[in-house]
């Protein structure tokens, strides 16, 4: 098994369907009691280029999603890890000491390659109803009402 290389507070970038933009990510926490997945929030932010990061506050950013996720793609380096910030506080969204006190059952851990297209979907570069349920992505946002003005429907 390979052990994961992240840290909570770790940022990093995912690519988007779209020549040369990428998606923000943070691991929130490493959860190897939940099948070896991370706790992650994204971001309604896209960059161009990496460097674009250390110019930004992540403060004023707005969090669209908070998922566990397969941590394939942070080990593949595909999702690159461009710098380290304290965690974003989620305890408003999401109870994580409950859920590890339940040892996770009934979490669903949604793979890197999903959430990649998700992100893609939310910035308008990829169809919005592409899944098997219509919806679908409207369950990974914090509010499923606050879908952006950008999304398109195939």
């Amino acid at each position: 098994m390979t052990k994961i290389l992240t840290k909570s507070g770790d940022v990093f970038i995912v690519p988007l369907m779209a020549e040369s933009k990428f998606g923000v990510g943070q691991v929130i926490q490493v959860t190897p009691k939940a099948l070896n997945s991370v706790v992650c929030v994204y971001f309604d932010l896209v960059v161009d280029d990496a460097r674009e990061l250390s110019l930004i506050d992540f403060s004023g950013v707005k969090p669209i999603s908070i998922l566990f996720t397969t941590p394939d793609l942070l080990k593949k380096k595909v999702w690159v890890i461009v710098e380290h910030k304290e965690p974003l506080d989620v305890s408003n969204f999401i109870d994580l000491t409950d859920l590890e006190q339940k040892r996770y059952m009934n979490v669903d851990i949604v793979g890197s390659g999903i959430i990649a297209k998700f992100l893609s979907a939310y910035n308008g570069y990829y169809p919005w109803n592409s899944f098997y349920k219509e919806d679908f992505l409207d369950g990974f946002l914090i509010n499923k009402n606050d879908k952006p003005k950008c999304i398109f429907f195939k």
